[in-house]
């Protein structure tokens, strides 16, 4: 790859100023791939660890994850059913009031037959 590039440059002329700036960008290009191949490398292969850790580690993860994963779906369910029972009480409050209102009337209709039957 460093040679065809380098023939690429060779080919761009005799600019020094093109030549320069060309360098200078495909010299950054080649350290950005470098840094990327060595970053790759050390996720991959970490400095001074044991694959056997490596493989522990990640087995942990990704059962931190699914377990993880599975909270958020317990905690959604629990949310739910929270949302359904606040529904059930703002329901059942509506009732109550209702009852008591119904309540009241009736002992107030008691009232006045209970006094009507007093005067007569």
């Amino acid at each position: 790859m460093m040679l065809a590039l380098q023939t690429e440059l060779d080919d761009l002329g005799s600019d020094t100023e093109c030549d320069s700036r060309c360098t200078r960008e495909h010299g950054e290009e080649l350290m950005l791939l470098e840094r990327c191949e060595g970053l790759e490398n050390e996720r991959v292969f970490p400095k001074g660890t044991d694959s056997e850790i490596i493989i522990q580690l990640r087995t942990d993860m990704e059962g931190f994850i699914t377990e993880l994963s599975g909270l958020f779906r317990r905690n959604d369910e629990l949310i739910a059913a929270k949302d359904s029972y606040l529904a059930i009480i703002r329901e059942l409050d509506t009732q109550l009031k209702e009852y008591k209102r119904k309540y009241e009337q009736a002992k107030t209709e008691l009232r006045s037959v209970k006094a009507r039957s007093q005067l007569l």
